[in-house]
Parts: structure tokens; C-alpha cells; sequence
């Protein structure tokens, strides 16, 4: 491979990455506007269009905290999971925390209780 391709490779990347932090910060700017729905459909962008970025659990945290406010426990749980089991990131330990408040809102407390205790420790 030459120089010139694996400077347009990285060039890439780094445009990829810009688009992304772009489309995250636009959907939080809507979520303080409180156009839920557009700030939805930025984040699922961000996941279906490139689930190994960077900016991925921050989208699905977000997704998550919209759901449960929603009270879309479910979901909720199944956003917060994602970032959990992902990649450790410093956004695991708050999306774990979540994953568990959700569990209890669901009576699933033995599960709840599973979740969140280990952090107890961190």
C-alpha cells in the first residue's frame, strides 16, 4: 500500500470521526430544544451507519436516557446493555447504573440488585 493511500485512508477516518461527533452534538442540541424525535433520528444514524465509532455509546446512552424518561424500560435496558457490554469506556459505569434502575422499574429486582451492586466496588 502506499503513502498516499494510507493518507487518504486516515483522512478518511478522521473525516468519519468529525461527521459523527458532528451528528452527536446536533442531536443533543435538539434534545435541549426538545425535538426528541430529531435527536432520535440522529442517533440511530450514528448506530446504523457506523456501530464501531467512537461516538456510538455516547448515541446509545443518550437513546437510552430518552427511553426510559419515556419510560420505555425495555428499551431503555436494551440501549444501556449495548454500551455495558460493549468496550469499557467511561460511560460504562453510568450506563450500567441505568441498565439497573431500569431493571427495577421492570420488578426485576434480583436483577436490578445484580447490576448495580458490583459498582459499589468500582
Amino acid at each position: 500500500m502506499s503513502k498516499i493511500t494510507i493518507l487518504k485512508k486516515k483522512g478518511n477516518n478522521v473525516e468519519r470521526k468529525i461527521r459523527f461527533h458532528s451528528l452527536l452534538d446536533a442531536a443533543k442540541a435538539e434534545l435541549e430544544k426538545g425535538s426528541v424525535a430529531i435527536a432520535q433520528q440522529k442517533l440511530i444514524e450514528i448506530i446504523t451507519t457506523e456501530p464501531q465509532s467512537e461516538a456510538t455509546d455516547d448515541a446509545q446512552l443518550l437513546l437510552g436516557k430518552i427511553s426510559l424518561q419515556q419510560q420505555k424500560y425495555e428499551t431503555a435496558l436494551d440501549y444501556f446493555l449495548k454500551v455495558v457490554q460493549g468496550p469499557q469506556s467511561d460511560l460504562t459505569i453510568e450506563a450500567q447504573y441505568l441498565a439497573g434502575v431500569c431493571l427495577y422499574s421492570l420488578e426485576r429486582t434480583d436483577e436490578a440488585f445484580g447490576m448495580i451492586a458490583p459498582l459499589a466496588e468500582k
